[in-house]
């Protein structure tokens, strides 16, 4: 009938005007990530300490370069560098693996506060 034909285009319609959404999303956040050159520097520096240390960063997702984007909001690039010390030094850094998602969590820079800060930065 025809509204079973309608009901079918419509559903398609949807599915693509939903994925077309979410493909403009990750262009996006692509975009945006490219234009501040701090984030490439950040990882960057991740993996020369990860590597210094002779140990294998996980590899850099794009969860990982949203949540540098956020946090240089909040942080300057020295205190980040700072908090990527700290986690790789940190015990929680040899039972979650080499992450920067984990080492800028919210919970990893409550450690940071309350046990680095003082260490690093006096």
């Amino acid at each position: 009938s025809s509204t079973n034909v309608y009901k079918k285009v419509k559903k398609r319609l949807l599915k693509s005007n939903l994925q077309k959404k979410k493909e403009k999303r990750k262009e996006d956040v692509s975009l945006s990530q490219e234009k501040d050159t701090r984030i490439k520097t950040l990882v960057d520096y991740f993996f020369t300490i990860c590597r210094e240390r002779e140990e294998e960063p996980e590899k850099v997702l794009p969860k990982d370069c949203a949540l540098l984007k956020t946090r240089l909001g909040q942080y300057t690039e020295e205190q980040i560098k700072f908090m990527l010390d700290f986690y790789l030094k940190s015990e929680k850094a040899r039972n979650n693996g080499l992450s920067i998602a984990v080492a800028l969590s919210n919970h990893s820079i409550g450690e940071y506060s309350n046990k680095g800060r003082w260490f690093y930065e006096g």
